[in-house]
């Protein structure tokens, strides 16, 4: 359950992956909402902080390295991709402004730096470990910050698909993990996550995004209708088959007689000079053949 545990975290972390794809491909954030993606960055640095009072450097050191990272570069990619504001595209202000949440990541990371800088070991540890039990809590609840926009819609574009099924089975493996462990600061607020996970995961059911059942019919027609096309070539090969095997036996017959006419005419060419001295053996052979047969009847 534990490495279960480690594994889903660095997949829940790696998961806005899919959405940054998706900017990249769109040129713009469309309706997702950067706070999923700073507070990933916020909880990870707050772990990251805490394993190192601990000394716990694997796995939490390691995971939480590897979530902080991945935490910055998803923040950093949503603020590239937001449209900036000018003169001219006034009208397209972006929904959401990453940079405020860039700025919020700042001012937290600042925070942690104190708390380790002015407070004794023991505080530090006590103040990062509240502080992070906190940041998980906001962590899974972040989606929902779209979610009286998908309420209002009824449509859950706005809402992460990979990052909702993996906080899912993050919150779960974790949940499970500090259960075995009776550490209630462990699956206290992870199971806080696996119910808010639960309601993400409702919502994508309840109000699916009509572009993807779009996408996924279109695609399937595509299948069909390749499908389709495969099956009207093999039909056309197998008639063209047939239709050579009904030719053949007529071929055959209008070759045949040819070729045994052609062997009369030979047996009844009169024999000349000219003929091989081979030739005269095997005719000479033939007839003491039927002088023995004649013979002998």
């Amino acid at each position: 359950i534990k490495l279960a545990a480690m594994i889903s975290a660095i997949g829940m972390n790696l998961a806005p992956l899919d959405d940054i794809a998706v900017f990249s491909v769109q040129g713009h954030t469309g309706d997702k909402h950067p706070l999923p993606y700073a507070m990933i960055a916020v909880t990870c640095a707050c772990w990251c902080f805490y394993a190192v009072l601990k000394s716990d450097y694997f796995p939490m050191l390691f995971t939480n390295g590897i979530g902080v990272t991945a935490g910055i570069f998803h923040l950093s990619a949503f603020i590239y991709y937001t449209p900036s504001i000018t003169r001219e595209n006034v009208e397209n202000r972006p929904k959401y402004d990453g940079r405020l949440y860039g700025a919020f990541f700042g001012v937290a990371f600042m925070v942690m730096v104190s708390i380790v800088a002015v407070k004794t070991e023991e505080e530090a540890v006590s103040l990062l470990g509240t502080l992070g039990v906190l940041s998980v809590c906001v962590l899974f609840a972040s989606p929902l910050v779209v979610m009286a926009d998908v309420l209002r819609s009824r449509n859950s574009k706005a809402l992460s698909r990979p990052l909702s099924v993996l906080s899912f089975v993050c919150a779960l493996s974790w949940t499970l993990y500090g259960y075995l462990l009776s550490d209630v600061y462990i699956w206290g607020p992870n199971s806080i996550g696996l119910l808010l996970s639960v309601v993400q995961l409702s919502l994508i059911i309840v109000y699916p995004d009509p572009s993807e059942s779009g996408a996924a019919s279109s695609a399937q027609n595509e299948k069909n209708g390749m499908g389709k096309a495969i099956l009207a070539r093999m039909a056309h090969l197998l008639e063209e088959i047939f239709a050579k095997g009904k030719r053949d036996p007529a071929v055959r017959s209008d070759v045949t007689p040819s070729r045994s006419t052609t062997d009369i005419e030979l047996m009844r060419r009169p024999k000349s000079n000219s003929d091989s001295p081979r030739d005269s053996t095997i005719d000479g052979m033939l007839l003491n053949d039927h002088s023995v047969v004649g013979y002998a009847n």
